[in-house]
């Protein structure tokens, strides 16, 4: 049975580290088995309440993701990300040279999935902090930290900068990139957010994923 690296654990909770090509929950015309599947078989055999996942990471992406112990924990720690008590950290790879070192990224994002990203006045407001780690022969290695959670948000906003995220499939055509990478290169590398119990602040990283270390030409 396939197991899921797990990165930290308490009464509340289990966080994984979520492998790239797993979707989190059933999506429809899919009948693969979802992380949230292997999880829960993974404990099985300690009898232990069903896991449940308090956010969302699309397919592709890789990295940190909270899953409760029962209903009752994931309302708790859902509403900490309805809080915005909830940090995210996220690596990613995008087109080109960012111009920008650093700066944050503002604008109105759908919160349903769409593949076209026009009609910025509508939605609701995102907003993401980035900046550069190292700039690349024809791409360029960035940390973002997402301040709100729409949905794609990241990916939409490197987007509409006109550097899109190496591998996306939605937001850019195949053809606008010189650099390719066979999945999405986006990576949550980190979360931390206060226990539900007893407010003590919990950080959680995820190592970087082998691909994109490959393609920094880092070593293992």
């Amino acid at each position: 049975m396939r197991q899921i690296k797990v990165l930290y654990q308490d009464e509340h909770c289990a966080v994984f580290d979520k492998p790239s090509g797993l979707i989190v929950t059933p999506a429809p015309h899919q009948d693969q088995k979802t992380l949230t599947d292997i999880v829960n078989d993974q404990y099985a055999s300690e009898g232990s309440t069903r896991l449940h996942p308090c956010h969302r990471l699309d397919k592709e992406t890789s990295g940190v993701i909270i899953y409760a112990w029962g209903k009752q924990n994931q309302q708790r720690i859902m509403s900490l990300f309805h809080e915005d008590k909830v940090s995210k950290k996220y690596i990613a790879l995008v087109r080109g040279r960012v111009k920008e070192r650093e700066g944050t990224l503002r604008s109105k994002i759908q919160d349903t999935y769409q593949r076209q990203y026009a009609g910025r006045s509508s939605g609701k407001m995102a907003v993401t902090r980035f900046r550069v780690l190292k700039y690349c022969n024809g791409f360029t290695l960035i940390e973002a930290r997402p301040q709100t959670g729409r949905t794609h948000q990241i990916r939409i906003h490197f987007a509409r900068m006109g550097n899109p995220i190496l591998g996306e499939r939605i937001y850019a055509f195949r053809k606008d990139f010189d650099v390719r990478f066979k999945r999405l290169a986006l990576h949550c590398c980190q979360m931390s957010w206060p226990d539900i119990k007893t407010g003590k602040n919990i950080v959680v990283e995820a190592e970087w994923p082998s691909d994109i270390k490959k393609m920094l030409g880092r070593k293992e």
